[in-house]
């Protein structure tokens, strides 16, 4: 997904999968469910209520 490439390549990996879960396993297993366009919308959604686990 190149929205995903884009936000873990700026923030890293480990910030993007912190917005979905603690869990890494879980973390990817919830993106892989989604669809593009609501991974995006959650991504905007969250990512400025997890600016905390962002470098």
């Amino acid at each position: 997904m190149r929205c995903a490439t884009i936000v873990s390549y700026v923030n890293g990996t480990n910030a993007l999968l912190k917005i979905f879960s603690k869990n890494r396993k879980e973390a990817i297993s919830i993106i892989n469910s989604m669809t593009i366009k609501s991974f995006c919308a959650y991504i905007k959604k969250n990512i400025q209520q997890n600016k905390h686990l962002i470098i």
